[in-house]
């Protein structure tokens, strides 16, 4: 019984590791929530008459900033310099803006 209850557990975590659909369900989620909420604050912070694709923009910094972290490491992560960082990186690549290193 202990061995059968031992067994079921180990199969019911196993579903909830890296490539689990829980976690490619939860790094989904996030994505989009990051997405919009970023591009609905670029829009009601930029300037009038900037004509921008903040979606590209801020999907690029989702990526960036997914990029090789665990699940565990993206449910605790807060944005901040780094996510701006990489929005002027993701924002150079499109020729928009500073470049960085130049």
């Amino acid at each position: 019984m202990t061995r059968a209850i031992v067994g079921a557990l180990v199969t019911l975590l196993a579903g909830c590791g890296e490539g689990s659909s829980f976690d490619s369900g939860f790094k989904d989620g996030f994505r989009n929530k990051f997405v919009s909420s970023c591009a609905i604050s670029a829009r009601s912070n930029a300037p009038p008459g900037v004509t921008v694709d903040f979606d590209r923009i801020c999907s690029c910094t989702a990526d960036k900033v997914m990029a090789n972290k665990s699940t565990s490491e993206i449910m605790s992560y807060q944005p901040g310099e780094d996510a701006k960082t990489m929005a002027v990186q993701c924002m150079a690549e499109q020729g928009i803006g500073p470049r960085i290193g130049s």
